[in-house]
């Protein structure tokens, strides 16, 4: 891994880089990938394409090619992680600075204890869209996930932040 400074970025960032740039960012920074930048990613995968050029595939084609894979990591969803805690499997405080992965597994050879990673589903997935192969699975999801935004009321949410919850 990189010695750099880690880094957290959105999809944003990368849509405003060029490759050039997004190859630097991937060498001087250690990167660590959100589940919530995964979600955005496939949500592109459902979105009409009003206003820019090209189809949602070639969208998501070039944030894969954009994101950064030898300096990062891509971080577990935070769920995962409270269960883990919480069960007592995993201890928060031994772990800093550092991203939380999934795909672990023990492995012992003679006396020797060791753990072999594994690229974890959105990865593989990232390597996927980087080859243009979009999977029905992403996209149902996709849709899913767009329609779930949707439907939220952010009116009522306010008014409840604002006054409490009903009573």
């Amino acid at each position: 891994m990189s010695q750099g400074p880690s880094l957290l970025f959105d999809k944003s960032t990368l849509e405003s880089l060029s490759l050039n740039e997004a190859a630097l960012l991937d060498n001087f920074y250690r990167s660590t990938i959100t589940p919530l930048f995964f979600v955005e990613c496939l949500a592109d995968l459902e979105r009409e394409m009003r206003r820019m050029k090209g189809s949602p595939e070639q969208l998501v084609g070039s944030l894969a090619e954009r994101t950064p894979d030898c300096q990062s990591a891509a971080n577990v969803h935070h769920m995962a992680i409270l269960k883990g805690e919480l069960s007592g499997q995993f201890n928060l405080d031994t772990v800093l600075l550092r991203p939380f992965v999934a795909g672990g597994k023990v492995v012992a050879l003679g006396d020797s204890k060791g753990m072999l990673l594994q690229a974890s589903d959105e990865e593989e997935a990232v390597q996927r869209w980087a080859r243009s192969d979009f999977l029905g699975l992403e996209r149902q999801f996709a849709r899913r996930w767009r329609q779930m935004i949707e439907r939220i009321d952010l009116a009522a949410m306010s008014t409840t932040v604002r006054t409490g919850p009903p009573k």
